[in-house]
């Protein structure tokens, strides 16, 4: 990226999200809340979403030779002011250009939550007006529950992804098998704190994609809530496991953290060590300026940046690097 984005602004514009629309059915009244502000798509989620999930097991998901060995991602992820009783999670977004759906989802017998999904994981171009849509391309969002990228919920629970290298997921048939972003769905849907969380991933086989008959996994999860507490959710030895944060805060970028100690993590990428540095600097609080500030320290291509207020329950979303214009949305009011 050449030359410097701007400074953080210290106020953000409030986004407003939409609220159900008056219609035939929950899926039409879903569908008819989709619309366009800046440079987000938003939506209402009303529909019960949760057959979807439930077939989405049996989706093929692929992954092509070339890319076993290739990492093309430098997402950022942290938690900090842990101490300070208003912890703050922080997530670059590092990918390719591209547009966000945000999405307000309370599906019957789910809790409230917000979630991001990239517009292309459902077949839909940036910068669609959503006026102009086919009535088969509306109906491509009724899969956005499955594709979370990150998200919190009414209880403040907040769950991020970051990619890694491939590695091979033993399944154990006595457990369910899900896909790596049903995993964040359900931790939205059903868990109030880390620990519900970390107990319902290890109740599950999680995946990310099929070689063959393996199953692959290129993720690793962070989760928070309200107290401060956090896990890293990874896969090692071909099972998941919970690499708890600690007092300050917790970071994750493109590396499995398991087997490594905090040394040797800060040796094994520079946005780590940059990231823990400033998060371990004793129990001082962060306000979302903070926090944006440390993303934009560490942005590279980055077409998301997004501070979550776990205990204030809103989120401040910047697109493109434009730190200067940040948005607020404040999802369950």
């Amino acid at each position: 990226v050449v030359g410097e984005p701007p400074p953080v602004a210290g106020s953000a514009q409030t986004v407003r999200l939409p609220v159900d629309q008056t219609g035939a059915s929950p899926v039409e009244r879903t569908l008819d809340s989709l619309q366009r502000s800046g440079d987000l798509l938003l939506i209402d989620f009303t529909a019960d979403y949760r057959p979807m999930l439930k077939a989405a097991d049996s989706w093929s998901f692929s992954v092509e030779p070339d890319r076993l060995n290739e990492l093309g991602f430098s997402c950022s992820l942290f938690l900090a002011g842990a101490q300070s009783g208003r912890p703050v999670f922080g997530r670059n977004f590092d990918n390719e250009p591209c547009e966000f759906l945000v999405g307000r989802f309370h599906a019957p017998g789910c809790y409230r939550s917000i979630a991001f999904t990239r517009v292309s994981d459902l077949g839909i171009a940036d910068g669609t007006d959503p006026g102009e849509l086919t009535r088969e391309q509306r109906y491509r969002f009724l899969a956005a529950p499955f594709f979370v990228a990150d998200g919190m919920n009414e209880h403040g629970v907040t769950v991020a992804l970051a990619g890694h290298r491939l590695q091979e997921v033993v399944l154990d048939p006595a457990r369910p098998t899900v896909h790596v972003s049903a995993l964040c769905r359900l931790i939205l849907d059903t868990a109030k704190t880390v620990d519900e969380a970390a107990a319902l991933a290890k109740e599950h086989n999680v995946f990310d994609t099929r070689d063959g008959g393996a199953y692959l996994l290129e993720h690793h999860v962070l989760v928070a809530d309200p107290s401060g507490a956090s896990v890293v959710l990874e896969a090692a030895g071909g099972r998941i496991h919970g690499i708890q944060g600690g007092e300050r805060g917790q970071v994750v970028t493109n590396f499995p953290l398991h087997g490594f100690d905090e040394i040797g993590r800060r040796d094994q990428c520079a946005r780590y060590e940059m990231l823990s540095g400033a998060v371990g600097s004793g129990g001082r609080s962060f306000e979302w300026t903070d926090a944006m500030q440390l993303l934009r320290a560490v942005s590279g291509s980055t077409p998301r940046s997004a501070v979550y207020d776990l205990q204030g329950r809103e989120v401040f979303v910047v697109v493109n690097r434009r730190y200067d214009q940040p948005v607020k949305i404040r999802p369950f009011d």
